[in-house]
């Protein structure tokens, strides 16, 4: 079977049943691609809907000590945003699957989650966020993780866990050993996204699940 990527940069869960706006013009909604022929659909979702790098970004902190941690703005009057984004969108991520499923009733589906950004308590000024903005960052993500596992579980489709083959590879290792690169990047990747090394371990990953 041919393989279709319709994978577009900063999709949400909404770019899925419309268009896209890219800075090309508008892409055809991503479910436009399934079909009962369809038989196999990986897909990751979740991020974008969160805004999980705006914040990683928006903690960058380049006095540590002088400038406060940005957890404190995120979790003010004892509320965390982005955890409560995340159980904002858990039912819409089920609610997709299903449309998923609806679209390709003869396909398994495949939801490849987060990674390992960030080691704990970061590595300032490599990934330039404080110890305790590091922890926030990467404990949000793993919360996303364990939205989408619940997921996948309840709406018949298999998590595919990259977090736990990613430790030992966050931004703050070496090239050639890191997976993902910081805030200023150090291969032709996006800030805070896997490289070409991330990915293509993500797809053996993703591989060895559909194989398996």
């Amino acid at each position: 079977m041919p393989l279709k990527d319709v994978t577009c940069s900063g999709a949400t869960t909404a770019d899925m049943t419309a268009p896209q706006q890219t800075s090309a013009g508008a892409v055809p909604p991503q479910l436009d691609a399934l079909s009962e022929q369809t038989r196999t659909v990986t897909v990751t979702i979740g991020g974008n809907d969160i805004g999980l790098v705006g914040a990683a970004t928006s903690c960058i902190n380049l006095l540590p000590g002088i400038n406060p941690d940005c957890v404190d703005r995120y979790t003010a009057g004892g509320h965390d945003q982005l955890a409560e984004k995340i159980a904002a969108f858990e039912p819409v991520w089920g609610a997709l699957l299903d449309a998923i499923h609806a679209k390709a009733p003869n396909a398994d589906v495949f939801v490849a989650g987060y990674g390992t950004y960030l080691p704990h308590n970061g590595c300032w000024p490599v990934a330039p966020l404080t110890p305790r903005d590091a922890n926030y960052i990467q404990g949000s993500i793993d919360k996303t993780n364990a939205a989408l596992a619940r997921q996948a579980a309840a709406h018949g489709a298999q998590y595919v866990d990259v977090r736990t083959a990613s430790i030992g590879h966050d931004v703050c290792k070496l090239p050639g050993v890191k997976w993902f690169e910081s805030v200023v990047p150090t291969s032709v990747a996006a800030p805070m996204h896997p490289n070409a090394d991330g990915m293509a371990a993500f797809g053996r990953l993703v591989a060895a699940a559909i194989s398996g």
